[in-house]
């Protein structure tokens, strides 16, 4: 008799046991859900943040770039005189830019 009577509690404990995982599990996905609505939207916010301040670092690039290369010119051209005008050897020209962070992006 208490051979059956343990039986029966060790499946009524096997029981519990198994309501207990279940509502765990229901808890832990619960949980992970609000987390993930939560910290999803805070990630899309930090990246629309992020992207758009790299586009406007690219931008402002972009103008350096064009400036420099309209302005390298009448640079040379005076650096190159005022070289003439104090007895320096003429030195090289300043460098040329190539790579834009537009072109970059076209090469990838």
């Amino acid at each position: 008799m208490d051979k059956v009577i343990l039986q029966k509690e060790i499946i009524d404990i096997r029981q519990k046991v198994d309501n207990l995982e279940i509502l765990i599990t229901e808890k832990f996905q619960h949980l992970e859900q609000l987390l993930n609505n939560k910290f999803g939207h805070l990630e899309e916010k930090n990246l629309n943040h992020v992207n758009q301040s790299l586009q406007k670092m690219n931008n402002h690039i972009d103008f350096i770039h064009e400036t420099y290369s309209t302005l390298q010119t009448p640079l040379n051209y005076v650096k190159g005189q005022v070289e003439y005008l104090m007895g320096y050897e003429p030195t090289h020209s300043l460098p040329s830019i190539t790579n834009t962070p537009s072109n970059l992006e076209k090469d990838i």
